[in-house]
Formats: C-alpha cells, sequence, structure tokens
C-alpha cells in the first residue's frame, strides 16, 4: 500500500475541509442544519477523496430520514383486473373486450414511497456505488440504506426537472437531502491550482450545481445572518428592490430603460439614536482583480497592479447612494429630522468576494468615498467553518459598517 506524502495529506485535508463547507453552506440555505449534526460532522474520519465524503454525507442524511420515515405519495397508477378498483378506464376496458379478455383497466391511485424525491435519492446512491473512488465502506453502508429503497425506481438524473420540485410540510424535511443530491448529481468536482491546492470552483467552472455556486454562497451568507442574528432587537436581513432616486427629465416613460438596482444583503440595525445600513454584494468566481493595460510608457509602477473590476465598484456605490437618499426621503417624509436630537442614520457597502487562489486579495480594506464607507474583504471557504463563521460575525461588529455590541443571539 502506498503512503501519502505530506503534501498529498494537507490537500486531502483541505479538500475535507471545502467538503464539509459546502455541505454547511447548503444547510444554512436549507435552514436544516442542528447542532448535533455540526458536532458529528467535525468527528468524522478523514477521506481519501470527495466521493467518499459524499457517500458518508448521503448515507448520514438517509439514515436521518429513515428514521423520520420515508414520504409516501398518491401516485396514479393504470392496472388490469377482475374486478373494479378505483376509476374505471373505459377506453382500456373496451379495448380488453375486443380481445376477448375478461378484464377491466382501471386507474388507481396508490400510496406508495415511489415517488420523485425517493427516486432521485437512489438515483444518487447508485451513482455513487458506480464510482470506483469510492471506498468500500461507504459503498457497503449504501447498500445497506438502499434495501428500503427497493419499491422505488430508478430514473435518468438528466431528465430532473429541479426547478419543478415543490416543498411542503410534508416533505420539506427533505430540502437538505434534495439540494445534497443535486449538488452530487450536478458533478461537482473540486479543481485545482497548479500548486495542487484545492479551492471551491468558479461560477464558470463550476458544472456541478447546474452553474448556482454564486446563487449558493450569496444565499449562505444571507440566511447565516438571518438565522443567527435572529431575534436581535432591531436588527434585521433582507434582499432588496431599489428604485432610482432622483427626478426624471423629459419622458418620465423612459424610466424602465434604467437597470434594476437588487442587493444581494441588506443588514440594517435599527436605534433610537439612528439607523445603520450595511449593503453586501457577494461575489463567487475566478478573477478578482483585473491587469490595466499600460496607455502610455509615462505609467508608474503602481498603475500596472491589478485593479478591482470597476463594475463591481459602480454597483455597491450606486446602491449605497440610493439608499442613502431613500433614507432621507423617508425622514423628511416622516419629519423625524425635528423630533428631538438629528439621528445619526449612516449607509455603506461592502464586495465580499470568496477567497480564490489569487495572490493580493483585498483584505478589510475600506474607502471613504463621498461621505460613505465602502469596504473590500474575503470570506475565506477553505478554511474551518467555525473560522468562515467568525469573519462573518465580525464584519456585523464592525463600528465602520453597523455596531460593535450586536451579539448573536443564542439558539
Amino acid at each position: 500500500m502506498k503512503k501519502c506524502s505530506n503534501k498529498q495529506k494537507t490537500n486531502q485535508k483541505k479538500v475535507k475541509i471545502v467538503i464539509k463547507n459546502i455541505y454547511y453552506m447548503l444547510a444554512y440555505v436549507c435552514d436544516a442544519l442542528t447542532l448535533s449534526e455540526f458536532e458529528d460532522m467535525e468527528k468524522e474520519e478523514d477521506f481519501e477523496n470527495i466521493y467518499d465524503m459524499f457517500a458518508s454525507v448521503l448515507e448520514q442524511r438517509i439514515s436521518f430520514q429513515l428514521r423520520r420515515g420515508l414520504h409516501r405519495g398518491y401516485r396514479s397508477n393504470t392496472e388490469e383486473m377482475t374486478v373494479v378498483r378505483g376509476k374505471l378506464d373505459m377506453p382500456g376496458t373496451v379495448r380488453n373486450r375486443i380481445q376477448r379478455r375478461y378484464t377491466v383497466t382501471c386507474e388507481v391511485d396508490e400510496f406508495s414511497e415511489n415517488n420523485l424525491f425517493n427516486q432521485i435519492i437512489k438515483t444518487t446512491a447508485f451513482l455513487l456505488l458506480k464510482r470506483p473512488e469510492v471506498d468500500r465502506r461507504y459503498k457497503s453502508r449504501l447498500r445497506q440504506k438502499m434495501m428500503y429503497f427497493d419499491n422505488v425506481d430508478s430514473i435518468d438524473p438528466k431528465l430532473i426537472r429541479w426547478n419543478s420540485i415543490w416543498y411542503d410540510r410534508n416533505n420539506r424535511n427533505y430540502r437538505l437531502l434534495i439540494e445534497l443530491c443535486r449538488f452530487i448529481i450536478d458533478g461537482m468536482v473540486l479543481p485545482t491550482t497548479k500548486r495542487g491546492v484545492s479551492r471551491l470552483p468558479s461560477l464558470k467552472e463550476a458544472a456541478g450545481y447546474n452553474g448556482k455556486m454564486e446563487q449558493l454562497y450569496e444565499a449562505f451568507v444571507r440566511n447565516y445572518y438571518r438565522r443567527e442574528y435572529q431575534g436581535t432587537p432591531g436588527f434585521s436581513v433582507d434582499d432588496e428592490y431599489m428604485e432610482w432616486q432622483g427626478d426624471i427629465k423629459g419622458n418620465r416613460k423612459a424610466a424602465w430603460r434604467l437597470p434594476k438596482m437588487h442587493t444581494d444583503i441588506t443588514l440594517t440595525c435599527d436605534r433610537k439614536d439612528g439607523r445603520r445600513i450595511l449593503i453586501i454584494d457577494t461575489k463567487h468566481y475566478h478573477g478578482i482583480r483585473k491587469k490595466d493595460e499600460k496607455e502610455n510608457k509615462n505609467t508608474t509602477d503602481s498603475d500596472d497592479k491589478p485593479r478591482i473590476h470597476e463594475d463591481n465598484i459602480y454597483q455597491i456605490f450606486a446602491y449605497v447612494k440610493n439608499k442613502e437618499e431613500m433614507e432621507r426621503r423617508y425622514r423628511v417624509k416622516n419629519k423625524e429630522e425635528t423630533k428631538g436630537s438629528p439621528r445619526k442614520d449612516k449607509v455603506s457597502g461592502l464586495l465580499l468576494y470568496a477567497r480564490t487562489d489569487e495572490e493580493n486579495v483585498p483584505e478589510n480594506i475600506k474607502y471613504d468615498l463621498i461621505g460613505s464607507t465602502i469596504g473590500l474583504d474575503t470570506l475565506d471557504l477553505n478554511t474551518d467553518f467555525k473560522e468562515i463563521c467568525g469573519q462573518l460575525d465580525k464584519i456585523v461588529c464592525d463600528s465602520d459598517y453597523l455596531y460593535s455590541d450586536i451579539r448573536k443571539q443564542k439558539r
């Protein structure tokens, strides 16, 4: 048996951390991670590759679901019977008579576990069982769980219409499991840099998750704040549609030509002495910076350094300035400026990038642009998840953005 080098062991450890973090992110998006599950994942053994991790996590989630019971639903089947049961199918029955078969055709609604949710789970498990990279231990555990799916059909994963899946109170506990299956089925792989360091794939690279890695990252950050700070006095989390503030000259019907403003995350802390608002725009792709082309020979060395994409700065700056004007107009309309001491309202913006393998990425950089704080920061998704939580908590407690005394609510 070949021994792994120190470099390989380090890389495997990073792969394990990244896959765990993807799982935690999915769990936050689905609001389905409990403290006990978090602790169980922390105690999990090391994995040789990502497929072992997928197989292990999927087996754990299936076990959890089996304890609750497989989801059952009504499914319509057409069968030939000697007696009428369910709804009589007249065309089929007439055809039987013509063929001199003394049976009736009936449509019967069966309460069965053979539904789309369980079909997706079985299909995903079988895909992993076919992977030669999956260790025999995990294959054995998955096969044991598949014994409970004998009456469930496998389906073609390419034909699954993910957007048509609907959750209600009877099947909402399936959400995390189905999202995990989607992540696996869509072929998520962890690309590595030239140095052999694992990293989360960029949106362009993420053929897995149906190109939704950016949406996953955005939803995770928003739901983290929504879940961990729920109940904090005056604190709210939202994604917000904003109208352009200003007067439209000429044809007022031309307002629709302006692009819509939709924030990824808006954190608001409302207190008696004022309201502080932080607009976060999450970015998850490779290429945080771009390198400017020299226009002439007189450019300095500093002009040749990579810069943040200007579109990102323009976008967050427009959000902040429009939000400031919205708040000002609201105060004037409600005559808040004349009530007691003037309020100390503040609107700030933050570009929060997911860390990639790039060097010299922005970390905790702040600019004062025309009276507004615009920050640039990166969230390292390749580190321990507790550290990721710490990074997000540090943003909320930054007095340049919100208030330093904001704290998580005990759960």
